[in-house]
């Protein structure tokens, strides 16, 4: 059974004026940290009529790279990882090295991580999927996809079989960073609250949003979701 405490949602400040020596030098915990984390805003979320991203591989916009690279600064700051794995998705391994850069860590790429696959839908406007007599991904029942694409439940095992690998990996007094996409967290999330995989409840994640989640000999602790404390700093 998984043991899970919530200690803080959204709210890394007051964490970090607590605990933010100790929690730099990993080597005084007894706990192994996952520091989750979507990628910076890419050319798709920009684009008029928006499209069907999924996993259509889009590079960053010059606000998406701002993002990483001030998400990269606050997280050398304040939880710097020794490891980073990423999406192989370009706007995600672009996130990922931005942040790389700040703290001298190498990038993993592990295909699992990447963004539910959306089949045909991908880079189609709506208008254009109905055209062609095509649901949105999030119509379908868990066990149906767009044609090539990825059912919820194919999803949900990538998602699962990424985090047995990451358990298994891991060990206490190590951070590892997570870079990857919306749909793929929002699962992580489900596989980590042992939910089901059509599970309604919605977890938001925005773009650079960090998550801090801790595993001890207790169990799970969620610290914080969706921060974006790093992005205080940007520029209109």
């Amino acid at each position: 059974m998984k043991v899970l405490r919530v200690h803080q949602i959204n709210k890394p400040s007051f964490y970090f004026k607590q605990e933010l020596m100790e929690n730099i030098n990993m080597k005084k915990r007894n706990y192994t940290e996952f520091i989750i984390m979507r990628h910076g805003q890419s050319t798709a979320d920009v684009e008029k009529p928006k499209r069907f991203e999924g996993s259509v591989d889009n590079p960053l916009t010059k606000k998406g790279k701002e993002q990483a690279r001030l998400a990269g600064l606050w997280i050398a700051e304040h939880c710097p990882p020794q490891r980073i794995i990423s999406s192989p998705l370009i706007r995600a391994e672009e996130t990922a090295r931005v942040i790389a850069e700040k703290i001298d860590v190498d990038i993993e790429i592990d295909e699992r991580l990447q963004e539910r696959k959306n089949g045909i839908l991908g880079g189609l406007t709506e208008a254009e999927a109905d055209a062609k007599d095509l649901l949105p991904l999030s119509k379908y029942k868990p066990d149906e996809t767009a044609p090539k694409g990825e059912s919820l439940i194919e999803l949900r095992a990538r998602a699962e079989t990424f985090w047995s690998k990451m358990l298994n990996q891991s060990k206490a007094g190590q951070r590892i960073l997570i870079v990857s996409h919306g749909q793929m967290i929002a699962m992580l999330f489900r596989c980590l609250l042992n939910l089901p995989t059509d599970e309604s409840i919605r977890f938001a994640t925005d773009d650079t949003g960090i998550h801090s989640w801790q595993l001890d000999e207790k169990g799970w602790k969620i610290v914080f979701t969706n921060s974006r404390e790093h992005l205080q700093k940007m520029t209109k």
